[in-house]
């Protein structure tokens, strides 16, 4: 049975989901499933270990779609053929374009530049995560009335082609894994009789509702949470457009698989705002009709900087303050909309006030001490 749970941001679906979890492993259930986006398997594990204990923890499987593919083949067995690295993938399509450049009409001057190669690739990547073909681009290529689109499109299936055939029966594109991984699960049982929750997604790619299209039709019951509190009000202009079509996407592949589906459990309680303000502000920020708070304002504040110096030091100067009543340093967060743009000053205004921080930011690891 597929069940949706909805919710805006800090209504309680992530605890809805693991409260579920605990009550399922009480009544018996150690096969559960787990699937969240990779940036947040580590706080799901950290969670599930705090929520059910060592003795427990072990009940539950939490994975991204791309770990999934691990944990497949960990039980099962690798794929037949090699998977290409980043670099390999590089290289052979450079080769396809070298192989195919009489047959460009617009790129054929580009194929030796390393970002143009870099850039196919991710247009490679985007085609694949959307199970788009190269026969596909073409047909649009013949479809538009625009000559230098028709041109692009042209060349990319062009390349896309040769490079698929070159690689065919050779390796398997880290593109194409889930894909791959579909076609092996359709074969498997993986998630017969399983218990299976999907949380922290605003939407799903081709690939992955394909995948989803298994577990629908194996497991025992499915739980997904969107962060959405109008599905119902069929507004295609609303501010979670987005997120109530994949919610109907969903409903659609459950239809064609004859999937039982509940009715959606929306929960409207909003955990995280502890004041009326911020309660008020989540809920009107990006309303169409904007209407102004009425009563005083004690926990929001404006600060009008004259520069991006003014804007950094202010923020130190007030962390800083905050510091010295006892607040704790890991209960405060900056957030910026362009990081580079604010990073280098927010170091030296840190510095200056003697502010401890943490830059939250991918870095290399080999830079890094052990």
């Amino acid at each position: 049975m597929l069940k949706i749970i909805t919710g805006r941001s800090g209504s309680g679906k992530t605890n809805y989901i693991f409260n579920s979890i605990a009550e399922n492993i009480k009544q018996g259930e150690d096969n559960i499933l787990l699937i969240t986006p990779e940036q947040y398997s580590f706080v799901s594990e950290r969670k599930l270990l705090k929520l059910l204990g060592e003795e427990n923890v072990n009940k539950v499987e939490n994975a991204s779609f791309t770990r999934l593919n691990s944990f497949v083949s960990e039980k099962y067995g690798n794929f037949s053929l090699p998977i290409l690295s980043k670099g390999s993938k590089a290289v052979m399509l450079k080769k396809a374009c070298e192989k195919c450049k009489d047959e460009l009409t617009l790129f054929s001057k580009n194929i030796n530049n390393t970002a143009f190669i870099n850039s196919f690739v991710k247009v490679y990547d985007e085609m694949k995560s959307c199970r788009v073909t190269a026969e596909d681009i073409m047909d649009a290529s013949y479809n538009t009335d625009k000559p230098v689109l028709s041109q692009k499109l042209h060349d990319i299936s062009v390349i896309t082609s040769v490079y698929d055939e070159l690689i065919k029966d050779k390796y398997i594109d880290n593109a194409e894994e889930l894909t791959y991984l579909y076609q092996r699960l359709c074969t498997l049982d993986y998630f017969t009789g399983r218990t299976v929750y999907i949380d922290g997604f605003n939407g799903f790619v081709a690939q992955e509702y394909k995948i989803i299209e298994v577990i629908l039709s194996q497991a025992k019951d499915v739980y997904i949470t969107f962060c959405t509190d109008s599905y119902l009000n069929g507004d295609k202009y609303d501010l979670f457009s987005y997120v109530n079509s994949n919610i109907s996407i969903l409903y659609d592949v459950a239809k064609k698989e004859n999937i039982n589906v509940a009715p959606p459990i929306n929960l409207t309680k909003n955990y995280r705002a502890h004041n009326d303000e911020m309660l008020y502000l989540e809920k009107n920020l990006y309303c169409d009709v904007k209407t102004a708070y009425e009563n005083k304002t004690e926990n929001i504040e404006l600060y009008r900087a004259k520069n991006i110096v003014d804007e950094c030091d202010y923020v130190s100067s007030s962390i800083s303050k905050l510091l010295r009543s006892d607040v704790n340093p890991c209960d405060i967060t900056v957030i910026c909309r362009d990081m580079d743009k604010y990073q280098h000053q927010l170091e030296y205004s840190f510095k200056k006030f003697n502010v401890p921080y943490f830059n939250d930011e991918r870095q290399n690891i080999s830079s890094q001490p052990l």
